[in-house]
Protein backbone atom coordinates (compact mmCIF):
# COMPACT_ATOMS: atom_id res chain seq x y z
CA UNK A 1 0.00 0.00 0.00
CA UNK A 2 1.26 3.40 -0.75
CA UNK A 3 2.18 6.20 1.58
CA UNK A 4 -0.44 8.82 1.68
CA UNK A 5 1.61 11.42 3.32
CA UNK A 6 5.36 12.48 3.64
CA UNK A 7 7.55 11.71 6.32
CA UNK A 8 7.11 15.16 7.48
CA UNK A 9 3.33 15.53 7.47
CA UNK A 10 3.56 11.73 9.23
CA UNK A 11 5.46 13.36 12.32
CA UNK A 12 3.07 16.49 12.33
CA UNK A 13 -0.01 14.33 12.67
CA UNK A 14 2.23 12.29 15.69
CA UNK A 15 2.86 15.57 17.05
CA UNK A 16 -0.44 16.91 16.86
CA UNK A 17 -2.02 13.42 18.61
CA UNK A 18 0.65 14.09 21.42
CA UNK A 19 -0.31 17.48 21.68
CA UNK A 20 -4.34 16.85 22.38
CA UNK A 21 -3.41 14.78 24.77
CA UNK A 22 -1.29 17.43 26.65
CA UNK A 23 -4.32 20.15 25.75
CA UNK A 24 -7.16 17.62 27.62
CA UNK A 25 -5.06 17.20 30.75
CA UNK A 26 -3.89 20.84 31.11
CA UNK A 27 -7.35 22.02 30.49
CA UNK A 28 -8.59 19.53 33.13
CA UNK A 29 -10.48 17.09 30.93
CA UNK A 30 -8.10 14.21 32.19
CA UNK A 31 -6.02 13.15 34.66
CA UNK A 32 -3.41 11.41 32.71
CA UNK A 33 -1.98 10.33 29.63
CA UNK A 34 -3.12 6.60 31.28
CA UNK A 35 -6.60 7.45 31.92
CA UNK A 36 -7.10 9.19 28.44
CA UNK A 37 -5.65 5.70 27.08
CA UNK A 38 -7.88 3.83 29.01
CA UNK A 39 -10.62 6.09 27.52
CA UNK A 40 -10.11 5.80 24.13
CA UNK A 41 -9.16 1.94 24.42
CA UNK A 42 -5.35 2.34 23.97
CA UNK A 43 -2.78 1.07 25.90
CA UNK A 44 -0.32 3.25 27.53
CA UNK A 45 2.56 1.29 25.53
CA UNK A 46 0.52 2.26 22.44
CA UNK A 47 0.86 6.04 23.26
CA UNK A 48 4.42 5.53 24.58
CA UNK A 49 5.61 4.00 21.10
CA UNK A 50 3.96 7.30 19.24
CA UNK A 51 5.75 9.32 22.25
CA UNK A 52 8.93 7.80 21.14
CA UNK A 53 8.77 8.01 17.37
CA UNK A 54 8.58 4.29 16.63
CA UNK A 55 4.93 4.38 16.18
CA UNK A 56 2.24 6.60 14.66
CA UNK A 57 -1.72 6.98 15.89
CA UNK A 58 -4.23 5.06 14.21
CA UNK A 59 -7.53 5.97 12.61
CA UNK A 60 -9.46 4.06 15.01
CA UNK A 61 -7.09 6.06 17.99
CA UNK A 62 -8.18 9.68 16.48
CA UNK A 63 -12.18 8.17 15.75
CA UNK A 64 -11.94 7.22 19.66
CA UNK A 65 -10.26 10.37 20.79
CA UNK A 66 -13.13 12.03 19.05
CA UNK A 67 -16.05 10.24 20.38
CA UNK A 68 -14.63 10.22 23.93
CA UNK A 69 -13.18 13.88 24.23
CA UNK A 70 -14.74 15.86 21.26
CA UNK A 71 -11.44 16.32 19.72
CA UNK A 72 -12.24 16.49 15.98
CA UNK A 73 -10.18 13.92 13.55
CA UNK A 74 -9.41 16.86 11.09
CA UNK A 75 -8.00 18.81 13.86
CA UNK A 76 -5.21 15.83 14.06
CA UNK A 77 -4.62 15.31 10.11
CA UNK A 78 -4.68 19.18 9.07
CA UNK A 79 -2.90 22.06 9.82
CA UNK A 80 -5.57 23.92 10.35
CA UNK A 81 -9.52 23.09 10.10
CA UNK A 82 -11.39 23.98 7.64
CA UNK A 83 -13.27 27.67 7.82
CA UNK A 84 -16.57 28.49 6.79
CA UNK A 85 -16.91 31.02 4.07
CA UNK A 86 -20.07 31.89 5.67
CA UNK A 87 -20.97 34.59 2.46
CA UNK A 88 -20.10 31.95 -0.16
CA UNK A 89 -22.72 29.66 1.68
CA UNK A 90 -25.38 31.88 2.18
CA UNK A 91 -25.06 32.86 -1.80
CA UNK A 92 -25.40 29.46 -2.25
CA UNK A 93 -28.28 28.64 -0.08
CA UNK A 94 -29.51 31.59 -2.44
CA UNK A 95 -29.52 30.30 -5.76
CA UNK A 96 -30.80 26.72 -4.46
CA UNK A 97 -33.51 28.60 -3.39
CA UNK A 98 -34.44 30.37 -6.09
CA UNK A 99 -34.45 26.95 -8.23
CA UNK A 100 -36.30 25.41 -5.92
CA UNK A 101 -39.12 28.32 -6.15
CA UNK A 102 -38.67 27.82 -10.48
CA UNK A 103 -38.93 24.09 -10.06
CA UNK A 104 -42.26 24.89 -7.78
CA UNK A 105 -43.63 26.99 -10.35
CA UNK A 106 -42.75 25.03 -13.09
CA UNK A 107 -44.84 21.83 -11.09
CA UNK A 108 -47.70 24.44 -9.81
CA UNK A 109 -48.35 25.47 -13.62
Amino acid sequence: MPNLYTSQTQEDIRLRFINKFDELIENELAESYKQICINIEITPESFNQIRNKKGLPTLKMLYNLQLVYNVPVESILFERTAHVNLALLQKQLAILHETLDQIDDTLSA
